[in-house]
């Protein structure tokens, strides 16, 4: 046995050690994380070998299937987690065995009765979700994703290895493929039978003891959807640390482009509302005339111009990491895509981080005039914010469809702290209520801000201080090919 294999074998032992129980007995430990009544949506968790609840669990304690239930993004998403026998040491469920018994389960606990199923596998499960879906065809209809965490589906060199030091039959299994095993089959079967299910994949980018458990080519075959790369390593991949973590992200980013399935005959349901946002306050005709202000961080050195005008400045704030200072100021269209009407019932506002103030370098681009608005006004500083609709006296309520478009313009105000946020859109459809949200993964950010000057952009090619009294040392015109100072 040579160097680089006697490495290798340590390291299996050592993975294998780490991912969970030598010996875990777990046909009964699948259970429901949340049950509504009159949900149609499930979304089912598969662990990988000799997995348990520790497999979705972060060193922190954050329990992956609880934090979905605590995010309003899945408010309408019942949660199962499944889990079956595996063991290091002697004789197991088979792939193909598993398969079985996850069917067993999910009729028994009525997971099969939901109008749509979402699948999120670890390794090994993703295996055995598609060795499950292989089997029963008709559930497959009503499958909306299915989303393969590092699932060896080419194999893994590592199992080759541990195989060496286990009687598991997963191991054997999941080999590195050849035209006739076991993996082959279930690729031809899949690719016959199930490759119109969404799939979506991520791989692990960091190595687990020193070695790559599941490869990029491995975790990425039969993807038929985007692949997301992950800066974990095997064991960590399905373990987020919270609501902003990139394994949440990347499940959150897979439904919001899968539609919805009518679980009566199959068909994909289209999202009810298009909307569009607009944060550029420059292309916002409501806002086009109005100064932009923000802070960027003093330890930011100032690149490039914002060009002609203002309509290059929002931009050119964020490339230099700034922030919104004062105000938020957006645009959402609203359109409905179905002929049903669809009521727009209320707007709230959920602070996702409070932050330090950003101080810094305050900067402008002045109002080139004045325009009369009627806006959504966002108070960031109440608790909870505190949303207001101003268009005479009516109050926020509407109804679009097919074809129909609300313009809504949003200013978000602070005067007192640094807000990242989000907007919650609640909507109702056929008497079922659900929650859009607007502005994830990438949240509103908002400073207020203490700096009584600030550095103006004259529309061509310099910064004027204002007011005219810059501290000591600091002129009042500088070029933008030069990095901005502090100005107070």
């Amino acid at each position: 046995m040579n160097l680089h294999r006697i490495a290798g074998f340590c390291v299996a032992l050592a993975v294998m050690t780490a991912i969970g129980n030598t010996d875990t007995r777990a046909q009964n430990a699948s259970k429901y994380v949340k049950s509504t009544p009159g949900a149609s949506s499930v979304i089912v968790f598969v662990h990988g070998i000799l997995g348990s609840k520790e497999t979705w669990t972060h060193k922190n304690g954050t329990y992956w299937p609880d934090l979905i239930t605590k995010d309003p993004f899945f408010s309408g998403y019942d949660v199962y987690v499944y889990e079956y026998p595996t063991r290091l040491f002697g004789a197991g469920f088979s792939i193909d065995e598993i398969a079985e018994n996850m069917r067993l389960l999910l009729e028994a606990d009525l997971v099969t009765n939901y109008k749509e199923i979402i699948f999120v596998s670890h390794s090994m499960g993703g295996l055995a979700t598609r060795a499950f879906l292989n089997r029963n065809s008709k559930l497959s209809e009503r499958v909306r994703l299915a989303f393969f965490f590092s699932t060896p589906t080419t194999g893994s060199e590592i199992a080759s290895l541990a195989e060496l030091i286990s009687s598991n039959p997963h191991l054997g299994k999941m080999k590195p493929m050849q035209s006739d095993s076991y993996l082959a089959d279930l690729q031809r079967q899949w690719l016959t039978l199930n490759n119109a299910i969404p799939s979506f994949c991520a791989y692990e980018k960091l190595a687990t003891y020193g070695f790559n458990i599941v490869t990029q080519a491995s975790a990425s075959n039969l993807c038929n959807r985007r692949l997301d790369p992950i800066d974990a390593d095997h064991l960590t991949i399905v373990k987020p640390d919270g609501l902003r973590d990139t394994p949440h992200l990347a499940l959150k980013g897979a439904l919001q482009s899968t539609p919805r399935k009518d679980a009566a005959d199959g068909i994909e349901v289209r999202e009810p509302l298009s909307i569009t946002m607009k944060d550029n306050p420059a292309r916002i005709g409501a806002f086009s005339d109005q100064a932009i202000y923000g802070v960027i961080p003093a330890d930011v050195r100032t690149t490039s111009s914002p060009g002609p005008g203002c309509v290059g400045f929002h931009d050119w704030l964020k490339r230099n990491k700034g922030v919104d200072a004062g105000e938020t100021k957006l645009q959402l269209i609203v359109q409905g895509k179905v002929a049903k009407a669809i009521l727009l019932a209320e707007m709230r506002v959920r602070i996702i981080d409070t932050l330090p103030l950003v101080t810094g370098i305050p900067v402008v681009c002045p109002p080139a005039g004045g325009a009369n608005y009627r806006p959504i006004e966002i108070d960031l500083d109440a608790n909870p914010p505190r949303v207001r609709y101003e268009f005479g006296k009516k109050s926020f309520g509407f109804t679009v469809q097919a074809g129909e478009t609300e313009v809504f313009n949003v200013v978000a105000k602070t005067t007192q702290g640094h807000y990242r946020w989000v907007i919650e859109l609640d909507i109702v459809v056929d008497g079922n209520q659900r929650t859009i949200e607007i502005g994830n993964p990438s949240p509103f950010e908002t400073t207020a801000s203490k700096s009584t000057g600030h550095w103006a952009w004259d529309y061509k090619g310099s910064w004027l201080a204002e007011p005219d009294t810059p501290r000591a040392g600091v002129p009042e015109r500088i070029s933008a090919e030069t990095p901005l100072p502090p100005i107070e």
